[in-house]
């Protein structure tokens, strides 16, 4: 039997591929799991059986990304398919289009897996590049895209990160070639431009028509909807890719991310960045919280962390304490109310950053990462791809268990710079609540995971030792 695989940009199709055994083989390799599928009514009656299908049998269509998928299916019940590239233009570069070169800070080369992304970008044409946070990706992919030097659309996940990857372009490129889209801009008759998912959208599809390389910053994000139409308005982009320091979803939907890019251009570890020296080692602290409170799952981060007296008491504590001892300390808070609320309690010279405008918030990291502002309280604004080299302390005072979102959360102070020996982070066992503990437990878990992580359990603290810390940072 032969079966061909005609594939563009966007999408790939099965030709010759009729119903029954082989079809189904496909369709159930071509889908996942929906989680909380079991709840839906739909599920219940047998009409839905709660997976998401990522092929279209009525002309056997795919997303492209999902291409070798397919492939390893069909070879596994014995079918060579033929394969057909139907891609706008070959891998590689114009003679028509400039090159931008992107040199390393500082004058140094480029670190090894660094080198290797770049060559296996321009080599492929589609890929990601996985590695924690402050391995400079941001740079690799000015690399990347600087050398194909085509109409670029590069979607970053806040306007804060659209700042900051824009102020990284610029000044590789140049203002005349970086345009932003987002926190008011709309400038888009660049060769380059930066801009969230909710500006992209809202382009116009002759424009993102035109789009010929996409970056997708913080990849794990590409699973949204909005992503994957972006992603699908932009049918001349040969080239796709993507950077992410969790290349994972939680929700199981790391097909759809797979469907835009499946393939790992590199992989680098916390210990491998840790071992080289360009990340500092880490001490984790484990608080533990006696108080019990009762509360309802609904009201577990109301009455367990935003207005739980001795947690925050703890909190305060350890922003004291690390503050004495010279450290810059980043706080991550579940809300604004409870930012505001420890606030008052904090060293003088403490910001809180809550604006959603790219410039106000900016200009706090600024002050922070220049010695000027010796806390910085925030929400998710100070999460993924914000980027605080001093800072060398951190302070979790939220809940919740998505991996991903402490893995980004962690990365803010584990950044290289000098005189950090390692950085000190602090969370909570948080026992005092059943919803609360379990979550905690699944932190813990994930720090437990990472054998270059130094992971310790502190006892409840005395009320004495509130005002007065004693315990040891070594």
């Amino acid at each position: 039997m032969s079966i061909r695989i005609r594939f563009g940009n966007v999408w790939a199709w099965a030709d010759g591929l009729t119903p029954g055994r082989l079809e189904d083989a496909l369709d159930q390799a071509l889908s996942y799991p929906v989680q909380g599928a079991e709840w839906s009514l739909l599920h219940e009656a047998g009409i839905w059986d709660g997976r998401k299908h990522l092929l279209r049998r009525k002309d056997c269509r795919f997303p492209t990304g999902l291409l070798m998928h397919a492939v390893v299916t069909l070879r596994a019940i014995g079918i060579e398919p033929v394969l057909i590239d139907e891609r706008g233009y070959p891998p590689g570069r114009r003679d028509d289009v400039p090159e931008f070169f992107v040199h390393p800070p500082g004058g140094k080369p480029w670190r090894p897996y660094q080198q290797a992304a770049i060559d296996e970008a321009l080599l492929v044409g589609r890929g990601v590049v996985v590695a924690p946070p402050r391995a400079g990706k941001t740079l690799v992919g000015a690399a990347i895209v600087g050398t194909l030097g085509r109409k670029t659309l590069w979607v970053a996940p806040t306007n804060a990160i659209v700042d900051q990857t824009a102020r990284v372009l610029r000044g590789q490129f140049g203002d005349e070639h970086v345009g932003v889209v987002g926190a008011g801009d709309r400038d888009t008759g660049r060769r380059f431009t930066v801009s969230t998912a909710a500006g992209a959208a809202a382009l116009p599809k002759e424009w993102l028509a035109d789009v010929e390389a996409l970056m997708l910053d913080e990849f794990h994000h590409s699973s949204a909807p909005s992503i994957q139409q972006i992603a699908r308005n932009c049918p001349r982009a040969f080239y796709r890719f993507g950077m992410t320091g969790t290349h994972f979803r939680i929700d199981g939907r790391d097909m759809e991310m797979h469907a835009i890019a499946a393939n790992e251009l590199v992989r680098i570890s916390v210990g491998d960045l840790v071992r080289d020296g360009y990340l500092a080692p880490a001490l984790i602290f484990m608080q533990s919280i006696a108080h019990k409170v009762r509360a309802k799952p609904t009201e577990a981060r109301k009455i367990g962390v935003v207005h739980h007296a001795e947690r925050n008491a703890a909190i305060v504590h350890w922003v004291r304490k690390l503050c004495g001892l010279g450290r810059k300390v980043v706080v991550l808070v579940e809300q604004i109310d409870h930012g505001k609320a420890l606030s008052g309690w904090l060293p003088a010279g403490t910001e809180f950053a809550r604006s959603g405008r790219a410039d106000f918030t900016s200009g706090q990291i600024d002050r922070f990462n220049a010695g000027e502002v010796p806390v910085l309280v925030g929400t998710s604004i100070l999460g993924e791809g914000v980027d605080l080299p001093r800072a060398d302390a951190l302070v979790f005072a939220r809940s919740g268990k998505a991996a991903t979102t402490v893995w980004q959360s962690i990365f803010r102070v584990l950044t290289a710079y000098p005189g950090k020996e390692r950085a000190v982070i602090v969370d909570f066992s948080d026992e005092h609540q059943r919803l609360l503990r379990a979550w905690a437990q699944e932190r813990r878990r994930l720090y437990a995971s990472e054998p270059s992580f130094d992971l310790r359990d502190v006892p409840p603290l005395e009320a004495a030792s509130y005002a007065h810390p004693s315990l040891p940072l070594s």
